[in-house]
């Protein structure tokens, strides 16, 4: 992850602000503007480049959001039992616990804030594969395609901002109270639980901290996003 972060900055220092010239030169030759009807390919240099590890960190950012929902290590109690936002394990070794889904249908959550957790993992992960997708295909072609990218991926931000915060103020759910009546939840984590406070029995697994840096990734890829967005108006890709 942090050789990632520092490609990023290695890339975006070294081959963006030159695109900067590389506009300005280009502006005294007005004839050599590219039109969607031309076949020469309009992203050339560091504006490809730039494009080319927007599109892979898309592809970073959906794949954490995806590993993070799948995994079930996201409170564990103790090493009997392991609880996360689509599934649970029984006995929380990671590599011999028994993952099973909570069910087929949203109904089959256990509480409704998980529920809520799941639909806005679902809908961050979709932004960011739908954009990863859209994202390779438009290095060459259809370069208008990523005019709504950044304002998208901003929303996924916030989504898994509020997914962070939703879950850690479910924490409750698992009390003793709350799993003694509630036979769908797998992880009882005493009475000292609270909203933002594991207490003593559970402790957060890799699964929470996977979101968390879900959130940094897709952040950065949002924030690069909108460095494409202006090298495409300046290069006239929207027009």
């Amino acid at each position: 992850l942090i050789t990632y972060y520092l490609i990023n900055i290695i890339f975006v220092y070294l081959f963006v602000f030159p695109c900067k010239a590389d506009v300005a030169s280009s502006s005294s030759f007005p004839h050599q503007t590219y039109s969607h009807h031309q076949y020469k390919m309009a992203k050339h240099g560091c504006h490809l480049c730039l494009h080319i590890v927007y599109s892979l960190a898309l592809l970073l950012s959906a794949v954490f959001l995806t590993v993070a929902s799948a995994v079930p290590f996201w409170i564990k109690q103790g090493s009997d039992n392991a609880c996360g936002v689509f599934t649970y394990c029984e006995g929380s070794s990671d590599l011999q616990c028994n993952i099973n889904y909570y069910g087929k249908s949203i109904s089959d959550f256990p509480t409704n804030n998980l529920r809520n957790v799941a639909a806005l993992m679902i809908v961050s992960a979709i932004i960011c594969w739908l954009s990863c997708i859209v994202s390779f295909l438009t290095c060459c072609f259809c370069y208008s395609c990523t005019k709504y990218q950044a304002p998208m991926l901003v929303v996924a931000v916030i989504f898994v901002l509020a997914t962070i915060l939703l879950f850690t103020y479910s924490l409750a759910d698992f009390s003793t109270a709350t799993a003694t009546s509630n036979d769908k939840i797998f992880c009882n984590c005493g009475s000292d639980i609270k909203s933002f406070k594991p207490g003593n029995i559970c402790t957060f697994g890799y699964g929470a901290y996977l979101v968390i840096a879900s959130l940094v990734v897709v952040t950065i890829t949002s924030c690069i996003s909108y460095k494409v967005k202006k090298l495409d108006i300046e290069n006239g890709l929207y027009e």
